[in-house]
């Protein structure tokens, strides 16, 4: 009697993406890529920023729009916790929106499994759903610790997380935030970008500046680099991150938005970034290796706990938002970094991923 589990050949996926900086638009780009040229069909879920630059990604995909969860950031980095913390009703109304949303989904179509990066009400009972996602705890004073009790509660509805990260300790780039005892699978970090061959091999952008995230720190920053960026003669060129007007006096390069081939030949023709310490960053320079001055946000902790990992790597220059001055724009990296070979890690990243699937019953339409 042969008892072996049949796996299913993946058709549809419904994939929901987080809307808080681009960052988690910018991971799951590759994974919708992966699995829209292996046959599989996908549907997308998000919002704000996060829905638009998907949208110029996959114009050929379908797309549902939810809600969004519309965090604003403390201008006061020892009040930026309490303020997220007290953000947290509206938070269980964007979830439960999800929820209801995802409901209304499946009545009217029917999907293999569910994939969620980082949206906590992106699931179902009746679909299989994994959460992709590298913090898993937050970092918070001891007095807030049930947060993580909360975060723990919302983590449980999900079969499974994926988490972009190495499995070896040693290799590790996201530290503490990833470690869980919930069902997991290590899937590697993910490479958002292509290979340079053939792009570009001119550097003439001396400083690009990269921001995003939540109101008002992204402003502040903005505001803060611009006042201090040298008369002396430099190229420096900024995205923005934001549709917002553009109201600061300046005669540098400005660009609101650009979608991943646009910012990856302006990477490849920079000789520094500056931008913030978020995750997606940090897997993006793991590979680019590329120098980079990191701005944690202030009071995110996740973003303050990363940095802290990179202080000792000569590839970067980790300072605070208050203590900016031009001085910054002096640092020179300690060691020349080779770039990784792109086309071999992006093989073992997706065997990663379609290895996490296999083990979890799903096979690849072209397998």
């Amino acid at each position: 009697m042969n008892n072996q589990k049949q796996n299913t050949r993946l058709k549809k996926v419904l994939f929901g993406v987080l809307n808080w900086g681009l960052g988690h638009a910018t991971r799951s780009t590759p994974l919708i890529q992966h699995l829209t040229n292996s046959g599989v069909e996908v549907e997308i879920a998000s919002d704000g920023l996060a829905l638009a630059y998907l949208q110029q990604e996959f114009p050929a995909l379908k797309f549902h729009k939810l809600k969004g969860y519309d965090i604003q950031y403390s201008t006061n980095k020892n009040l930026l916790l309490l303020a997220l913390l007290c953000q947290i009703p509206k938070l269980k109304i964007a979830i439960a929106s999800e929820q209801k949303k995802v409901k209304e989904i499946l009545s009217k179509d029917s999907f293999d499994l569910i994939l969620s990066d980082n949206r906590y009400g992106f699931r179902s009972l009746e679909v299989k759903s994994f959460l992709i996602s590298h913090q898993l705890k937050l970092i918070t004073p001891p007095i807030f610790k049930g947060v993580n009790n909360v975060l723990l509660k919302y983590q449980k509805g999900f079969k499974s997380i994926f988490i972009p990260d190495y499995a070896n300790q040693e290799k590790k780039l996201s530290g503490k935030l990833s470690e869980t005892n919930l069902p997991h699978h290590f899937i590697h970090p993910i490479i958002a970008f292509s290979e340079p061959v053939a792009i570009t091999s001119v550097k003439d952008i001396d400083y690009l500046i990269i921001l995003s995230g939540p109101e008002p720190q992204r402003t502040l920053l903005e505001r803060r680099l611009i006042e201090i960026i040298p008369l002396k003669e430099i190229k420096v060129v900024l995205i923005r991150g934001t549709e917002q007007p553009f109201s600061e006096k300046s005669n540098i390069e400005t660009h609101n938005l650009v979608q991943r081939n646009e910012l990856e030949k302006l990477i490849y023709r920079s000789k520094k970034l500056i931008c913030r310490s978020g995750y997606s960053t940090i897997m993006d320079m793991h590979f680019l290796q590329i120098p980079c001055i990191l701005i944690p946000t202030p009071g995110q902790t996740e973003q303050e706990y990363l940095a802290e990992l990179l202080l000792d790597d000569p590839s970067f220059l980790v300072t605070q938002q208050h203590l900016l001055t031009s001085k910054i724009f002096d640092w020179e990296p300690k060691k020349t970094m080779q770039k990784k070979p792109f086309l071999a890690q992006k093989l073992v990243n997706r065997k990663a991923f379609e290895d996490a699937l296999l083990l979890e019953g799903f096979v690849m339409p072209t397998s």
